[in-house]
């Protein structure tokens, strides 16, 4: 049973705030009950809703040398020296909210994209990695 919302609209709106992510060469969306996921090669972006809990949760995966770390947005985005978790909201317990949080995850992963893509990125990842 739906506690706060749909999942199609949960995936409509994520299709919405990370259509970006196609203008950068990403492939995707490949989408499922409450999540969708973007690749481009080496890195991976997947993007979750917790309908239990109401929270939006963005991995990133990438490839470095033989491993492959997964970490949360917001470990990435406070190892990279972005700013502070609380920058990237996560809890969306309305249908209206999960719009906010996703442009909020949008925009930490717009900034995020280029440091991980850059010579940082191996470091940040594994760092990360897990969390």
């Amino acid at each position: 049973m739906t506690k706060y919302m749909k999942s199609s609209h949960f995936l409509h709106e994520a299709r919405e705030r990370f259509r970006f992510l196609r203008d950068a060469n990403f492939t995707g969306p490949e989408e499922g009950d409450y999540w969708l996921s973007y690749g481009s090669g080496t890195i991976g972006v997947e993007v979750h809703f917790d309908d239990r809990d109401g929270r939006v949760i963005t991995v990133i995966r990438a490839t470095v040398g033989d491993r492959n770390p997964r970490a949360s947005l917001h470990c990435l985005y406070v190892r990279a020296g972005l700013g502070v978790a609380q920058d990237v909201k996560e809890i969306a317990r309305s249908a209206r909210m999960v719009a906010q949080v996703l442009e909020s995850q949008a925009a930490g992963l717009r900034q995020l994209l280029p440091i991980i893509e850059g010579p940082a990125g191996p470091e940040v990842m594994l760092a990360c990695h897990g969390r």
